[in-house]
């Protein structure tokens, strides 16, 4: 009970981490909901999805037209120039959800519902093209993207905001995005971003 916001899902339009068919998890998004909910009924219930997969925004749709009013909070998990699939992979569609989310009328399935970037980060694993320079400058931006989702969601703004991994799990796995998306490395060495990102959170 000391919990205020519980993640049931991650991805779940992820082929890696999609493995119940659909009916079962909308089915499943539900039953969690209610058993958190009757425990905790200040509870929120966040489900986040991974940007610019092949249909990515219809996944979150569909789950939301099925399962009511069992989720508050629709979080996005977005890395651009790192794990994107799209040439253009900006804030400029999360924004536009930001949007349909602060305008939805009754009815929409975006109405009433939070909005939350549970992950995004920026890996240093490419020397001549991701790298600490490149990485500090993303988080430098970053605090203009948050600004954007401000203006764009109004009073509410975002519900959270999660930089993903702080530490470098493996720096000898150099071709691995996986392991160099932290802020310090593995032997807790600060990247160029730290102090950009300490910045962030103290201004946001």
């Amino acid at each position: 009970d000391l919990c205020d916001i519980y993640q049931i899902f991650n991805e779940p339009n992820n082929p890696v981490f999609a493995y119940l068919p659909k009916a079962e998890l909308y089915d499943a998004v539900g039953r969690a909901s209610r058993v958190i909910k009757r425990r905790i009924p200040a509870a929120e219930i966040l489900i986040n999805f991974l940007t610019h997969l092949p249909n990515w925004q219809r996944s979150a749709t569909d789950l939301l037209a099925n399962t009511g009013s069992a989720v508050d909070i629709v979080a996005f998990d977005h890395y651009p120039g790192t794990w994107s699939l799209s040439r253009d992979p900006g804030w400029s569609d999360l924004i536009d959800v930001a949007s349909e989310i602060r305008h939805a009328r009754a009815g929409s399935v975006w109405a009433g519902r939070k909005l939350a970037i549970i992950e995004t980060g920026y890996s240093t694993n490419l020397a001549h093209l991701r790298n600490e320079k490149t990485q500090a400058e993303f988080f430098s931006s970053l605090h203009t993207v948050v600004e954007s989702f401000d203006d764009a969601l109004g009073s509410s703004g975002l519900k959270l905001l999660g930089v993903f991994e702080i530490c470098d799990e493996d720096s000898n796995v150099l071709l691995d995005p996986e392991a160099h998306f932290g802020i310090l490395t593995s032997t807790f060495k600060r990247k160029m971003s730290f102090q950009t990102v300490a910045q962030l959170c103290a201004t946001t």
